[in-house]
């Protein structure tokens, strides 16, 4: 309950660029995909690059100063690393919910759903979690203090490595509509779901190793 707390605090702090991001992932995400012809890959990674940057979001906006303040407060520093990493999860599950909210608008408006639509969502995500769980224990690791450009640069680096990649993957996709790699169109979501697993599992490493450096400093 008391990792909620820090969650909140999270929250507050950063619900200006979080309101701002979200109007944007809502408003350009349907834009794409409804009314161009971008395509719904394009849609979908700017989702999930959106939740990347997110992610690192309280780490850019916290200071020294509030150290002390954040160390009074009843919880520990365990309690404090989980609020941090439901405040990054929250981005992923807003940007599956973006995603789902864009097919079924696509469905609405009688555009073409992908058959890699599903798959691909469940791919993204999976590899979202790893370079999430990667991103935040890199910050966690570079610690506060450190000036707003080096954080910045580890929240935007992998947030564009992720788009990219994504849409680079959602082309060939398109391209190759039929499947020509036989494995891949018969067990495409038994492959997305192990990359989901992987995620998971490179979340809670990150969360063990994140703790374990807070643990040794004077301040979470």
């Amino acid at each position: 309950m008391r990792a909620l707390n820090y969650y909140r605090i999270d929250c507050i702090r950063g619900r200006v660029p979080l309101i701002f991001g979200a109007i944007l992932v809502l408003f350009f995400s349907f834009i794409f995909s409804v009314f161009t012809d971008v395509g719904f890959g394009f849609s979908c990674c700017y989702a999930f690059f959106v939740a990347i940057g997110y992610a690192g979001q309280p780490f850019n906006l916290e200071a020294r100063s509030e150290s002390g303040f954040l160390d009074m407060l009843p919880a520990t520093k365990k309690q404090r690393v989980i609020g941090r990493f439901l405040y990054a999860i929250t981005g992923v599950v807003f940007a599956i919910v973006v995603t789902c909210a864009v097919i079924g608008a696509m469905n609405i408006s009688g555009k073409e759903v992908p058959d890699y639509a599903w798959p691909f969502i469940l791919a993204i995500t999976g590899v979202t979690l790893v370079i999430i769980s990667i991103e935040v224990l890199v910050l966690y690791s570079v610690g506060k203090g450190k000036s707003q450009q080096l954080i910045s640069l580890i929240q935007i680096v992998p947030s564009f490595v992720m788009f990219l990649g994504g849409q680079f993957v959602a082309e060939q996709l398109e391209e190759h509509a039929g499947f020509d790699i036989v494995w891949l169109a018969e067990h495409q979501m038994m492959a997305a779901s192990i990359l989901v697993a992987v995620g998971i599992v490179a979340l809670g490493v990150a969360f063990v190793f994140a703790n374990q450096i807070v643990q040794r400093r004077d301040y979470a």
